[in-house]
């Protein structure tokens, strides 16, 4: 939420445009979502399903998308971790 204030109080002043909180909130939960799956196109679905705000679809797919490229240049996801664990072979 700081985030959201910062980056409301700077582009809303320049472009007088307010951006509901709850916007932001959906972005970090696709977000977190995102990164930690590795799933793009599912999770931006499942999303905008579930809130039926379909004017969210872009930005939507750039935080998840921005999510998923920052999670795979950091470490692997949360799948691939687990297949790690149980020891069990890569099928590539």
């Amino acid at each position: 939420l700081v985030v959201a204030h910062i980056v409301q109080s700077t582009i809303g002043t320049w472009w007088h445009v307010e951006i509901p909180f709850a916007t932001y909130a959906v972005l970090g939960a696709g977000a977190s979502l995102g990164g930690a799956t590795r799933m793009t196109i599912s999770i931006t679905s499942l999303i905008a399903e579930t809130t039926g705000a379909a004017q969210l679809v872009v930005p939507l797919m750039v935080t998840i998308f921005s999510a998923k490229k920052i999670g795979d240049y950091f470490n692997d996801s949360i799948y691939d971790a687990h297949i790690h664990i149980k020891g069990f072979p890569i099928l590539e």
